[in-house]
């Protein structure tokens, strides 16, 4: 087990979350409560730290124990100051507040866009995660809630904040005002519904005084000309309010959302009408990576030799840093190449040039080599490293994963060593195809091919396909003799990746395959990205970017297309190489030769493979 070198808690008014994490950002232990600062009985808040975190300090002693949020304000634990002008996790280090067996990091006040006092407290931290996790130096960067946030930054350093109360003024007129009897009435319109609502609801936003448009949600319903979901196109409203001030302040600049996932959809769906493209970055994970940073730099643990996190605040967070600018570059859907073939079964070295170009013409995010759908068994190992050097070669911007495969501990290094130099993002760690053994030899086998390997790690957890397959305690298990493994490529049906998903945590990157079956749900479950074959790839990218534009309906619609082809082709590996390759190959304008041993094509079967290439 790794040694925790912070404790980092998020206390805000109504909750308390804490982390021990691990001087690479690993979440060793965590807890939530409910005592939120107005919710400390009699201001015992050491009491309520112990009760949240108390047994860490025996397992860790001597730990550092920083907290964050309203637990620092006049109404919290004791009042940490606000500093002024731009600030960077410098100075926030540098001023924090002592209270017993813990130190609070201070807000930030700043000028508003209107000119008007603004201040922050919580936020700042979430910022200086945001940072560390691959936010621009010079962004603007968007915290939704309650009271939501536009914070410009300056060098890496916090600049001009501007506070809405969208959150706050939603949940108020929902829950007292003359709307209130009219979204309780709806509360069962459809997800369609709502999506429609919501961006009704950006559509108004600006053509008339805000308060007056709020009404007139009312006297439309009471008309007849109502959306059927008030409190969607009240969120809708809201938003696009508050966009419409932000938008003069974007020009020219990148954004990163700050947040939740349904609230980063939601404020994405409403920048991308503007043509904004803004990245998104998790307010729990951008809250620890910003409460580890900034610990690791208050000079009076510094001064007593406490256990420091391996961070460099000029140079950022570096392991994290990769973790998230990884999951970054692997969110999304990526396509694993077909091995092509020429008429005398050798790689084709221009068809394979071709496919990767289709790849990038069709919004993959990147893409995969080796895989399942790459027949790796019929290839040499010097023909899967052809493979990897060509994929390198054509790649332009796209990334690049490298599954890891080999029946000996000899292939697998050679494979990872390659993957490494022609600076692939991921390296997929894939268990030999031969014999059924117990799980501890997979984790012995996992552990020495990934040993000193100096990428960031998946594993292929593919039961249907490889008849072996890894538990949640077994990862959590190879985790602590590989650093870097915080990806699982899965190919589970959406059931077993929402329980899957569950029980490694949030600090796992999930992928799914199948071919893109139960994509929507599958998103539902939690996945952050997909890896399918070329021949399903022009479908699910557009399933993808509308689910990630908050349009659920038109994701379901894009799913509904492509399916049928994807279930032809996904009956099997043998059919998928087979008749999925040809359905791609027809799209491409390329000609398929299969290696035997191959399934080779019926009549109907390559009819059927010509329509699908039609169609989804």
């Amino acid at each position: 087990m790794s040694a925790a070198v912070c404790i980092g808690v998020d206390w805000g008014t109504t909750n308390l979350r804490a982390w021990a994490m691990d001087a690479k950002g690993r979440v060793l232990a965590q807890s939530a409560s409910a005592e939120g600062l107005l919710n400390v009985r009699d201001r015992d808040f050491a009491g309520a730290l112990a009760r949240a975190c108390g047994d860490w300090a025996e397992r860790w002693p001597g730990v550092p124990v920083l907290l964050c949020g309203m637990v620092g304000s006049r109404q919290g634990w004791a009042e940490a100051v606000y500093l002024a002008g731009d600030v960077g996790p410098d100075e926030l280090a540098r001023a924090t507040t002592a209270v017993p067996g813990a130190r609070i990091v201070p807000g930030v006040a700043s000028e508003s866009w209107a000119g008007q006092p603004d201040v922050m407290r919580g936020e700042e931290t979430q910022i200086v995660g945001a940072l560390e996790l691959g936010a621009g130096a010079d962004a603007v960067v968007c915290l939704p809630g309650t009271h939501s946030k536009w914070v410009e930054l300056r060098g890496g350093k916090i600049g001009a904040c501007t506070t809405f109360l969208t959150g706050e003024l939603f949940s108020r007129l929902c829950a007292d005002s003359v709307l209130t009897g009219l979204i309780a009435a709806e509360a069962g319109a459809t997800s369609e519904a709502r999506a429609a609502a919501f961006q009704a609801g950006l559509d108004m936003a600006g053509t008339a005084a805000l308060h007056h448009l709020i009404f007139s949600l009312r006297a439309r319903a009471l008309t007849g000309a109502g959306s059927g979901a008030t409190a969607a196109e009240l969120s809708g409203l809201l938003i696009g309010a508050e966009l419409a001030e932000a938008l003069p302040k974007l020009a020219g600049r990148s954004v990163t959302l700050v947040a939740a996932p349904d609230a980063a959809e939601h404020y994405a769906s409403a920048l991308s009408r503007h043509g904004i493209k803004a990245s998104i970055i998790d307010i729990g994970a951008a809250c620890r990576a910003g409460l580890l940073a900034i610990a690791g730099n208050v000079p009076e643990w510094r001064a007593a030799a406490c256990p420091r996190p391996d961070v460099s605040l000029s140079g950022g967070m570096r392991q994290r840093s990769r973790w998230q600018a990884a999951m970054s570059r692997l969110s999304g859907v990526h396509a694993v190449l077909f091995a092509l073939f020429d008429a005398h079964g050798r790689l084709d070295r221009g068809a394979m040039r071709a496919q990767v170009e289709y790849v990038r013409e069709h919004g993959a995010g990147g893409m995969a080599v080796l895989g399942l759908a790459t027949e790796v068994g019929k290839l040499s190992l010097r023909e899967r490293l052809d493979v990897v050097e060509w994929a390198a070669e054509d790649r332009g911007a796209l990334s690049l994963s490298v599954t890891i495969t080999g029946n000996c501990l000899e292939e697998q290094h050679a494979v990872s060593r390659l993957a490494k130099v022609v600076g692939a993002e991921l390296a997929i760690l894939q268990p030999p195809l031969v014999g059924q053994y117990p799980a501890q030899e997979y984790l012995d086998f996992f552990a020495r091919a990934g040993e000193g390997l100096d990428l960031e790690l998946a594993i292929q957890n593919a039961p249907q396909y490889l008849g072996r397959s890894l538990s949640a305690a077994d990862l959590r298990r190879l985790r602590q003799r590989l650093p870097r493994l915080g990806h699982v490529k899965a190919e589970v049906c959406a059931v077993d990746l929402a329980a899957f998903i569950s029980e490694v945590g949030e600090d796992v990157t999930v992928l799914n395959g199948r071919g893109g079956l139960e994509m929507t749900d599958c998103l539902r479950a939690g996945a952050r990205g997909f890896i399918v074959a070329p021949d399903v790839l022009p479908g699910a990218v557009r399933c993808w970017k509308a689910w990630q534009s908050g349009d659920e309906a038109a994701a379901e619609a894009a799913y509904a297309a492509f399916l049928p082809g994807a279930v032809f082709s996904m009956q099997s590996l043998e059919h998928l190489a087979t008749y999925g390759k040809r359905v791609f190959a027809k799209r491409a304008g390329l000609t398929v030769h299969d290696r035997g041993p191959a399934l080779r094509p019926q009549e109907f079967g390559a009819s059927l493979a010509r329509r699908w290439s039609r169609a989804g």
